[in-house]
């Protein structure tokens, strides 16, 4: 069924759509599975400040920063769907998703 889902207009296997929608469905396994189990139970969200790979790690902490905290929470959550919308318009085609 997959298959039959990344399938050019001329019924040749699209290569393209098979990458991005891995690329995308590892993000979403990366955000489901690490970042919001590891946010609710350590009460913090972890973010890189600075430039490139030598920026500081910086907290945000739901005791402190409650707002920021569950809004950020909230993005994530948010971009989740956002991905998975992503997915589906790479299957069907662009404007056939949920947006």
């Amino acid at each position: 069924m997959i298959a039959a889902l990344l399938q050019n207009a001329d019924g040749s296997f699209a290569f393209g759509r098979l990458v991005i929608s891995l690329v995308v469905v590892f993000l979403l396994i990366g955000l489901v599975f690490i970042i919001l189990p590891r946010a609710i139970r350590t009460g913090r969200i972890d973010y890189i400040t600075g430039w490139g790979l030598g920026g500081r790690t910086t907290y945000i902490e739901r005791e402190k920063q409650p707002a920021y905290f569950w809004f950020v929470f909230a993005i994530y959550c948010l971009f989740m769907l956002f991905m998975l919308n992503m997915v589906i318009e790479c299957w069907f085609g662009w404007g056939h998703g949920f947006m």
